[in-house]
């Protein structure tokens, strides 16, 4: 499967990006996140849109875009994952305050082309843009 950015629905796109929901208390009159809604925004679209489906599921463009290399990879491609959190056989604690950054660069090396996705916090933005180089 090649790798590249794909919307909501699957279909392949330039780029997208989306912000995850905060998980929120509940009022008496208003759905209430449970921390795995997110919002997506994408060219085609031309607006920052509720996302049918929850991060923590296997659709939407997050796992769409990320089946490509963890489903069915090429033989050209290549990627890092990384992460800036304190790996749990490490003694002490993160401080939450700082925020997260945690992603991923993929690379094809038959097209020259990478994506990179990445994850910040505490408000978990995630972007994904297309590189070429």
């Amino acid at each position: 499967m090649r790798l590249t950015a794909r919307d909501e629905d699957g279909k392949p796109v330039d780029l997208w990006f989306a912000y995850k929901v905060p998980k929120l208390t509940k009022e008496a009159s208003t759905p209430t996140p449970s921390g795995y809604e997110y919002m997506t925004y994408d060219p085609t679209v031309g607006k920052l849109a509720p996302s049918p489906s929850k991060v923590n599921e296997s659709q939407g463009a997050l796992n769409f875009t990320l089946d490509g290399l963890f489903k069915q990879p090429d033989a050209d491609t290549g990627w890092i994952l990384y992460t800036d959190e304190r790996p749990p056989i490490l003694p002490g604690m993160d401080d939450g305050s700082l925020g997260r950054t945690k992603g991923v660069i993929t690379f094809d090396q038959a097209t020259e082309e990478a994506d990179a996705l990445d994850a910040q916090g505490p408000q978990r933005e995630r972007t994904l843009g297309r590189m070429k180089r």
